[in-house]
């Protein structure tokens, strides 16, 4: 579409029957790569905005120098090729690196693309950034951390409150000073079992 544009695959990407409209409309990052998946031929308008860097800047690059990706959950480079020779096809989550350095969490589903008469021609990347939301269950399992603690907390604070009020009513008076009050739970817990 756009002269920033030119460099990319234009004849793999009509191969294929992917009209460039439509791959420059989804908020996916779409990378077409080289066979070994590591030059980069075509870098849509969401990847622009996902990773920073324009298609003029990215097209022609290496994607594992510009991208800087880490693996998760165990996954290896190699467990993707082989994956990409047995069945055509990846999803996984890896990491990768926005151009101003900050970490992204993505959501890779990678094919093999072929001619209509099977021969190879590129890899297909569909990268959704995932940040957010990962962001947001990290800090979903904070809280319910912290949640449960508090509750483990005040399971183990009931007994004590308890006789500690039934000894104010029994009228034994403040047992301990306010100082004392502010000391951890065993302070009292002492005096009560005593």
């Amino acid at each position: 579409m756009g002269s920033d544009r030119q460099d990319g695959d234009r004849a793999v990407l009509s191969a294929l029957g992917l009209p460039e409209l439509i791959l420059e409309g989804v908020n996916d990052a779409v990378i077409l790569g080289t066979l070994e998946g590591t030059v980069i031929r075509y870098w849509n308008r969401a990847a622009e905005i996902i990773y920073g860097w324009t298609a003029a800047e990215a097209v022609g690059r290496s994607s594992t120098e510009l991208l800087g990706s880490q693996y998760c959950h165990g996954v290896t480079p190699a467990a993707i090729a082989d994956a990409l020779a047995r069945q055509q096809f990846w999803r996984g989550e890896i990491i990768q690196r926005h151009r101003d350095g900050h970490a992204l969490t993505i959501e890779a589903s990678v094919q093999c693309l072929n001619s209509a008469s099977g021969a190879p021609l590129g890899i297909l990347g569909i990268n959704r950034d995932i940040s957010a939301t990962r962001e947001a269950e990290a800090a979903r399992r904070r809280s319910e951390d912290l949640l449960q603690s508090a509750l483990d907390r005040w399971t183990e604070a009931e007994p004590l409150l308890r006789r500690l009020a039934e000894r104010l009513d029994a009228g034994e008076g403040n047992p301990l000073p306010v100082a004392e009050l502010r000391a951890p739970l065993p302070r009292a817990w002492q005096w009560l079992d005593g």
